[in-house]
């Protein structure tokens, strides 16, 4: 039994594939004037609307509405004629012909596909009819997009006094002409504002008034709005209509039901007016974000990863699916990654590869864990045999997945490209690329998780590595953090991992080794770190206890050639660790609380962590950290200080970011480590503790100060 026989036969009327009959709402009691209007154009086709809500749907919504169940056969996925098309956008097939849309095919993934194809001011375009094919409209190469029979539309408005209406979808605009409404509507152009040669195209054409009746879901409110205030803005008086349908239904849907009354229907669905400003409901006032509940980011690798979307590209053979898998078991369990040096917060994960089956992401499970352990079930794994649908489909079962596991912390995509749907042919990659990322980052912020999408890299070399990375510059500006895998280029068994973050304090690029034991990567410190020598390291720790020492004093302290340690000195001097101070003399660089980078004294980032070293204990010995001498300290001004009412504190004080986050808080007031701080400093040095913006301004402070201590010493850990 068809839906449309189902619905029939609710209502009591009837079977037919095409009328039109009145009844009373079954969801009102008191209904009794017969406000509610069904329309059947076929056997899975059709429209409901009721006047009373003022609200309406498909079929297929009218039929969940009343409790009876669709057929089967759902006919959208069986391949649809020019006349279900027609039917299905409230028009006989013939005016769809006489519109010019003409039965024909085209090649789609090379198969020739069934489609309709209609003409426009810059080439054909095809509306494909096959439903299995995710590209609903396509055009040749090079296509524009124009405007889909303004000059009728004009004509139509002119005649009849009315706006011209816009809307999104060809299909759209003749259902609503066929119907008597002025539509029109820019090919090939989605939802978006319209580029400046259509507006001037437009101006030029037409100077009355202008409808705006887009599609009744988010994005379509978005164009309303978006469109509105461009419109107004070059002196339009511009109309809104609210359709009052469901989330997928258009202007075609509105007119099947109306078909005659279409126009006073609309007229009548009137939502914004005239010159009224569109901005009362986009964004938000200075005023009302400072007392806005601020949520700092969310952590789910220390110092290393946060919520939004992130790529993880990786040259090949680097390892990149084995570090993406390693992530996922650090975050599943609450374990470890990157050897032992920083912790994860545990959370649900999905893992999405499409690369592997079953099998091979068991053999690499097998090998990183170790032996009788019991594998995490807050890891959620989709292989190749699942088939996960792209695109659209593919980002709604992920935020499905988010909806149902409140402890959610990590979605894994490896690799991005297979999530995406196919591109359209003439369609710029750049604004594909961005938007793509964007929905997925939208997705992550709104449930506070990382996306981590797998990627590979261009052959190209570029010193900025994100511009290595496959597609265009809009998958990484839709992002939240971009990291880049690369082999080290003076060690094979090395590689390089390179960040970019919105949220990084410190992107010092990370030196990771392959452990093939455990199959895992272990940090061994920062890429600068890794690249120190046993022997740079020995000349660093001589140069440390002088204040300045030659070539040759180098050369018999080290007992190594002249040749040798010139050599080692000019690379030290090229990573700004020590300086040239006279002729053929070499000091260490003063004032520099890291080593090298180029950053100030006491500079926090995961490398001042006790417990979390990315700094060895061997450089730290070796080569300890160059502070300024401190300056004198009043002590009895100092205590006074610390023993003022304003500063007797009993209750911890939550440390700068990033180190808040992980549990750390400021030292009492009464501490003996604040003898450290000059008096005249002091008060704002405690005041600080409630005001710093980050670790790093406060470790400025410090070495501005010239205090010879990082922010550390003045912290304690207490969970």
């Amino acid at each position: 039994m068809t839906t449309a026989d189902k619905i029939c036969d609710y209502f009591s009327m009837p079977r037919s594939i095409s009328c039109t009959f009145r009844v009373n709402a079954p969801w009102r009691s008191d209904s009794d004037s017969k406000s509610l209007v069904v329309s059947i154009h076929g056997p899975e086709h059709g429209k409901y609307y009721d006047h009373v809500e003022k609200t309406g749907g498909s079929m297929y919504a009218l039929a969940a509405r009343i409790g009876v169940g669709i057929d089967g056969s759902d006919s959208r996925k069986h391949m649809p004629s020019i006349a279900d098309y027609a039917a299905d956008h409230g028009m006989p097939e013939q005016a769809l012909r006489d519109f010019g849309w003409i039965p024909d095919t085209k090649i789609i993934d090379g198969k020739k596909t069934p489609a309709l194809r209609f003409a426009t001011p810059t080439g054909n375009r095809w509306r494909i009819l096959d439903p299995s094919v995710k590209r609903k409209f396509t055009h040749d190469r090079g296509y524009k997009s124009s405007w889909y029979r303004l000059d009728q539309a004009v004509a139509m408005a002119t005649e009849k006094s009315m706006p011209i209406i816009l809307c999104n979808g060809e299909a759209s605009v003749c259902a609503a002409q066929y119907h008597g409404i002025p539509a029109t509507a820019v090919t090939s152009s989605g939802e978006r504002a319209l580029s400046e040669d259509l507006l001037a195209e437009l101006r030029k054409r037409w100077q009355g008034r202008i409808g705006l009746a887009m599609d009744c879901d988010d994005t379509g409110i978005r164009a309303a709005r978006l469109l509105s205030a461009q419109l107004i803005g070059i002196g339009y008086e511009v109309t809104v209509y609210d359709l009052a349908l469901g989330a997928k239904e258009d202007l075609s849907d509105f007119v099947a039901i109306h078909t005659g009354e279409s126009w006073p229907a609309l007229a009548a669905r009137e939502a914004q007016t005239g010159g009224e400003n569109p901005w009362g409901s986009i964004g938000m006032l200075a005023s009302d974000l400072q007392n806005y509940d601020r949520k700092p980011p969310r952590w789910i690798i220390p110092g290393i990863l946060t919520q939004g979307a992130a790529i993880l590209a990786g040259a090949p053979k680097s390892r990149k699916t084995w570090l993406a898998a390693q992530i996922a078991w650090g975050v599943a369990t609450g374990g470890t990654v990157f050897g032992d040096s920083i912790v994860c917060e545990q959370g649900d994960v999905l893992y999405l590869d499409f690369e592997m089956t079953r099998d091979s992401v068991a053999t690499r499970f097998a090998a990183m864990s170790e032996r009788d352990q019991i594998w995490p079930d807050r890891l959620r794994l989709v292989t190749i045999e699942d088939e996960f649908p792209r695109g659209e489909e593919g980002l709604a079962l992920m935020e499905a997945w988010c909806q149902d596991h409140p402890g959610r912390a990590l979605i894994i995509v490896d690799v991005l490209a297979n999530l995406r749907s196919m591109r359209q042919r003439g369609e710029n990659l750049y604004d594909e690329d961005l938007m793509f990322t964007q929905s997925i980052n939208r997705l992550a912020e709104r449930y506070r998780v990382a996306i981590i999408g797998v990627m590979h890299l261009r052959k190209m070399i570029d010193a900025h590595k994100a511009n290595m990375i496959s597609g265009s510059t809009g998958m990484t500006g839709g992002v939240a953090l971009s990291m880049i895998l690369t082999k080290s280029p003076t060690d094979d068994a090395m590689n390089e991992l390179y960040r970019e973050g919105r949220h990084l304090i410190n992107s010092d690029p990370l030196a990771l080794k392959w452990d093939p034991y455990q199959a895992r990567h272990i940090l061994v410190g920062s890429v600068m770190e890794a690249a120190l020598s046993v022997e740079r390291k020995r000349l660093l720790a001589v140069l440390q206890g002088r204040d300045e020492m030659s070539i040759k004093e180098l050369s018999i302290e080290l007992q190594k050639p002249d040749s040798t340690v010139h050599s080692m000195c000019q690379w030290l001097l090229s990573q700004s660790m020590i300086d040239k101070v006279g002729r053929g003399k070499y000091a260490i660089r003063k004032n520099h609380g890291t080593i090298g980078f180029g950053k100030s004294v006491g500079f926090v980032g995961l490398s001042d962590l006790p417990g979390n070293p990315i700094i060895s204990d061997d450089i730290r010995k070796g080569i300890g950290f160059t502070m300024p001498l401190p300056e004198a300290v009043n002590e009895a001004e100092n205590t006074q200080i610390r023993k003022s009412d304003k500063f007797t504190d009993n209750t911890s004080i939550t440390a700068p970011a990033p180190l808040g986050v992980l549990g750390w808080v400021w030292r009492p007031a009464d501490d003996p480590v604040y003898e450290k701080i000059p008096a005249d400093h002091l008060k704002a040095f405690l005041g600080m503790r409630h005001t710093a913006p980050d670790a790093a301004y406060v470790s400025q402070k410090l070495a501005d100060w010239k205090v010879g201590l990082g922010i550390v010493p003045f912290l304690r850990r207490e969970k």
